[in-house]
């Protein structure tokens, strides 16, 4: 899967009017261009990814790098809090869908179309953690400074064959993920090898963490004939940058 980043039009920021910029955006475009299913939509989960775009988003969590002078790398402009961030992920429903904080994109089958995703990037937002007010921080820059945003770290948490709208509108997701270089019909304790990477429960030892009480050890085959779906390996998607070193570029302007 490959991601290209860019920024809407007029790909800058005006320092004599930052409002100007209110809803100036980071494009992320995705598309498939390998699969071992070509004719299968893959539906993602963003959160807690380089495709994040909560409150916490990519640039918080570390996946999105913040953006960088072209003319001298040890300018740049902080979009994340000093440290690491700490992330709560709290419980919730079994399935996921039913969580309001959590939000997944379906990405077309190989060569049918692209699924975007828009960050803000207006200089409410790349200044929210900067030393000084919006004003403060704008005061130190100059017309002309072109600034660079990468994709930092690309891996998925959360992912599954399938359209969100189409072969999986009825289907109810569950938190646990299959492991690598299994077929779940041929291994007879499947169950035992999941993952959690939503919640972080270990399958094998479920206690208080889960949400629903005396929770117990999934029976794989009677949930997906009860319709549920589960997550596939992260060893079997990736995510590559077709601009890791350009990255997407904007401009402060007068």
């Amino acid at each position: 899967m490959e991601l290209t980043l860019s920024t809407s039009p007029p790909h800058s920021i005006s320092l004599s009017d930052p409002n100007l910029a209110a809803s100036f955006k980071l494009t992320a475009t995705l598309r498939i261009t390998l699969s071992t299913k070509p004719a299968s939509p893959n539906t993602l989960l963003t959160n807690w990814t380089v495709l994040d775009t909560s409150h916490s988003d990519a640039f918080v969590i570390g996946r999105m790098n913040s953006p960088q002078s072209t003319s001298d790398p040890s300018r740049s402009l902080k979009m994340k809090p000093s440290g690491f961030p700490y992330r709560i992920r709290p419980s919730g429903d079994l399935d996921l869908r039913k969580r309001d904080n959590l939000k997944f994109i379906t990405v077309p089958a190989m060569g049918q179309g692209v699924a975007t995703i828009e960050y803000d990037m207006s200089p409410a937002r790349i200044f929210r953690y900067g030393a000084s007010s919006l004003a403060g921080n704008l005061a130190h820059l100059h017309a002309g400074e072109k600034y660079r945003v990468t994709m930092s770290g690309a891996w998925l948490t959360w992912w599954t064959w399938g359209d969100l709208h189409g072969d999986l509108a009825d289907k109810k997701f569950s938190r646990w993920r299959f492991p690598a270089g299994e077929d779940p019909e041929d291994v007879p304790d499947v169950a035992s090898m999941l993952t959690d990477p939503v919640d972080h429960n270990d399958v094998n030892h479920l206690g208080s963490r889960s949400w629903q009480d005396d929770e117990e050890k999934p029976d794989v085959k009677q949930m997906i004939r009860d319709g549920w779906v589960f997550g596939e390996a992260e060893a079997y998607i990736e995510i590559t940058s077709s601009s890791q070193e350009e990255g997407a570029v904007f401009e402060f302007v007068e």
